[in-house]
């Protein structure tokens, strides 16, 4: 009787060991989500304050801003105006407007170097503007169909 009392007790305190094990993990799953909740609100947080990103160059130049766009990929709107994720999504644009027929490709391309003149413009006349806002609102209204962060003023 002895014996089976013994091997009885340590079901029991194993099972008790076992969901204290459990509790543990459980535990330790819910500050592990917490972490990776902070880290996220953290990213997003960023992410937030680099959209913010204002530009300011009174020293832009417009014709520069445009013979580089129309020239060079459109590169005007990184060198003269600083606006790296609106030069992608212009190049973006245009490579799948030229792919679905060559005239919308050629459109998005005018719109964009007319953009890096007024923004250049813009610029000059010591506007302060954000990093992802469009001047011309034709290429807005074409963009925002991938590019969800852009703005634009007359819009």
């Amino acid at each position: 009787m002895v014996g089976r009392a013994t091997k009885a007790g340590r079901i029991h305190l194993d099972f008790l060991r076992k969901g204290r094990c459990e509790g543990v993990r459980e535990h330790h799953r819910h500050l592990q989500v917490d972490t990776l909740e902070l880290i996220i609100n953290q990213q997003l947080l960023v992410s937030l304050e680099e959209q913010m990103t204002t530009i300011k160059k009174p020293d832009a130049n417009p014709i520069a801003a445009a013979l580089l766009t129309w020239l060079v990929f459109g590169i005007g709107h990184i060198v003269i105006n600083g606006q790296t994720n609106k030069w992608i999504m212009t190049l973006v644009m245009t490579f799948i407007g030229s792919l679905l027929c060559l005239l919308p490709g050629i459109v998005i391309a005018i719109l964009s170097i007319v953009d890096s003149y007024q923004t250049a413009e813009r610029l000059k006349n010591g506007e302060e503007i954000p990093e992802n806002e469009y001047s011309n609102e034709l290429l807005f209204k074409i963009c925002k169909l991938i590019d969800k962060k852009a703005t634009c003023k007359g819009a």
